[in-house]
């Protein structure tokens, strides 16, 4: 099982979230954001043990072996309730928070606090945000809501204004390093800087690859610039992709245009791809960099949407090779 003590960089949090308990101040609603794989379901579920543990050591920490601490640890706990998207990257819908609502209307199984944890709230689309404000301005009897959240500002302001709030930063950034290190993964600095902070995103990508699978990407792409290779097949090849999803490869094209862009102005620090990029950002217009780098910008809004994954990403590819003509 994991404990919070695994994940170094979290002690800040985890001392904020004690000290809440020690003084008395238990928050109604708590919202922690943070970049994704940072550790906010971990640092909420260690809140939601504190909250729900029958017999707290002290710390506070839960004990671990009182009958709520077993529920807790079997994941069978009533007062213990835990709402997300049904599916990965969908929104969360009303009927979730009228589920909620009508279970809160109960009072808790327990004498301890009950804890309702919204993964991704940030997801929350408008009839839920409406319907989650009465959650949050009536919450039931020994009740705590803790929200989680990458984009705390998708959120509403009143949702926002209802929360204690904790934003998550990786201010012990050697720490996490060590961590990536003691997970037997190579180069955790550049996978730690993949994954914009989240050591347990970095420890995914490493698991997966990313950084031979992201080498392999930037030849294909250069190679379209070159009018090298079938668009269509490339595509199909991406999609085909099972650790790598297609918002990840148009942020890594992002990054890449921002760097030949740096290229051009001379200001770009040392980069693994900055050889590779070098030859080609003395060839391109910058005009037309800035123009392409805003398309990316577009084109990751649009596949939040309903659009055809694969003329979008073609798309991309074509305007690539045009600019490079």
């Amino acid at each position: 099982m994991e404990r919070i003590e695994d994940y170094p960089w979290l002690q800040k949090e985890q001392s904020q979230l004690q000290t809440y308990l020690n003084q008395r101040r238990i928050p109604q609603a708590l919202l922690i954001s943070g970049a994704a794989g940072m550790g906010k379901f971990q640092l909420a579920l260690f809140f939601a043990r504190m909250l729900m543990c029958e017999s707290p050591l002290v710390g506070p920490q839960a004990c671990g072996q009182c009958p709520a601490c077993q529920l807790l640890n079997a994941e069978t706990h009533p007062d213990l309730m835990l709402i997300q998207p049904e599916e990965k990257g969908k929104q969360l819908t009303i009927n979730l928070i009228r589920q909620l609502l009508e279970k809160l209307t109960l009072k808790p199984q327990y004498q301890a606090q009950r804890v309702v944890i919204i993964r991704q709230a940030d997801a929350l689309n408008n009839a839920a945000a409406n319907a989650f404000l009465k959650c949050l301005e009536e919450p039931g009897e020994r009740t705590s809501i803790i929200l989680l959240a990458e984009k705390p500002y998708r959120l509403s302001a009143t949702i926002r204004s209802r929360c204690q709030k904790m934003p998550m930063k990786l201010s012990d950034r050697q720490s996490a390093i060590v961590w990536l290190n003691n997970q037997h993964l190579a180069q955790p600095e550049a996978l730690l800087e993949m994954a914009q902070g989240g050591p347990l995103t970095a420890q995914y990508f490493g698991e997966q690859n990313y950084l031979e699978l992201q080498t392999t990407l930037l030849e294909d792409w250069l190679k379209v610039a070159d009018a090298a290779g079938d668009i269509s097949e490339l595509v199909e090849s991406w999609q085909k992709q099972t650790s790598v999803t297609l918002p990840m490869i148009l942020r890594w094209l992002g990054e890449w245009v921002a760097l030949l862009i740096k290229l051009k102005y001379g200001l770009a620090e040392k980069n693994d791809h900055k050889f590779s990029l070098q030859e080609r950002a003395e060839r391109l217009n910058l005009k037309s960099l800035y123009q392409f780098y805003d398309f990316l910008l577009l084109s990751r809004r649009q596949l939040e949407s309903a659009v055809n994954p694969q003329l979008l990403m073609e798309q991309v590819l074509i305007e690539w090779q045009m600019i490079n003509r």
